[in-house]
């Protein structure tokens, strides 16, 4: 049968943190969804809207400072708050095939107009498509990527205005075999991204495991890779303290290693003992900036920096 349904969400507080600037937030989410099932397909469609308000409270506050603000020129209003609003929809189309050696296919589209109280404006567009067909033992598959972001960020009456647009496409194909005892999958990240310049991408990626006394003990292993898009819609929904128009690059998981043992004790208890290490290049950390205006402080705001990343996780 088909389904739909409508969801709000409001969230929001006066703040009341101490020794600090006003510190009021607001989120606001209405998501829309539609589901039908056809024949040999499951179809499902999206609209959302999301305004999320956050305050620039990241200064020492006192009575005197206090006082001294009201007296001062009044500050751009993003000087003191952020709001960010998301305008988008998503459609995505699944196939239902009994027959598992017919082309299996999980298509989606999905938009995002975002924008800020800056006047920094994002337009992106993504298509992705998880296609699988088994062939005996063995499934041959693959992911495809679209992903084309148009990026305008309004850096006052000074500075011209940042323009970043590029389109990131990326194909994943893989060959899996399988039995009762094991599973072997290998593939690759294929990526070009058109961000400023074209540069081209290569990540292995593989997995394997071996079931001992059937799931009770499954050791495993596997590396993964991919090239990642950072952008204005996803800092900022990491960080909503962002400085209102930052700059982006992308970011890759050059790989990740990683191995590990799970299983089950019984049929309520289970558990997954992993060990891995990664290395990103150009991921997204913040520092934080001091804002003045007319030689008065007001809220810190955060500004990315792009570095190599290594991480061990046990």
């Amino acid at each position: 049968g088909n389904g739909y349904g409508i969801n709000f969400t409001h969230m929001s507080s006066n703040g009341g943190l101490n020794d600090v600037g006003p510190s009021d937030y607001s989120s606001n989410r209405l998501d829309a969804h539609y589901e039908a099932y056809l024949k040999h397909h499951a179809v499902e469609g999206r609209l959302l809207y999301d305004r999320q308000r956050v305050s620039y409270y990241g200064y020492p506050s006192t009575d005197s400072i206090e006082n001294l603000l009201l007296l001062s020129p009044k500050p751009p209003e993003d000087d003191l708050k952020q709001v960010y609003n998301d305008i988008g929809f998503a459609f995505r189309l699944k196939s239902l095939y009994r027959d598992s050696t017919k082309l299996a296919h999980d298509v989606g589209l999905e938009v995002h107009n975002y924008t800020n109280l800056t006047k920094s404006r994002e337009l992106n567009v993504t298509l992705d498509a998880k296609l699988s067909s088994e062939q005996g033992t063995e499934t041959y598959g693959g992911d495809i990527l679209v992903d084309n972001n148009a990026y305008r960020g309004e850096r006052g009456d000074t500075l011209s205005e940042l323009r970043q647009n590029g389109t990131l496409v990326g194909i994943s194909p893989y060959v899996k075999t399988e039995s009762d005892k094991y599973l072997v999958k290998v593939g690759a990240g294929i990526y070009v991204d058109a961000l400023g310049k074209t540069t081209f991408h290569f990540y292995p990626q593989a997995y394997l495991q071996y079931r001992l006394f059937g799931d009770i003990l499954v050791p495993y292993a596997g590396v993964d890779g991919r090239r990642v898009r950072n952008s204005f819609r996803s800092l900022t929904q990491e960080n909503p303290f962002l400085h209102g128009a930052p700059s982006l690059q992308e970011a890759s998981l050059m790989y990740d290693l990683y191995g590990g043992l799970r299983g089950s004790l019984s049929q309520d208890v289970g558990f997954d003992v992993r060990i891995s290490k990664s290395r990103t290049d150009d991921k997204a950390l913040f520092i934080g900036q001091e804002t003045h205006y007319a030689g008065v402080r007001y809220g810190d705001q955060f500004l990315p920096v792009y570095d190599r990343v290594d991480q061990l996780d046990i």
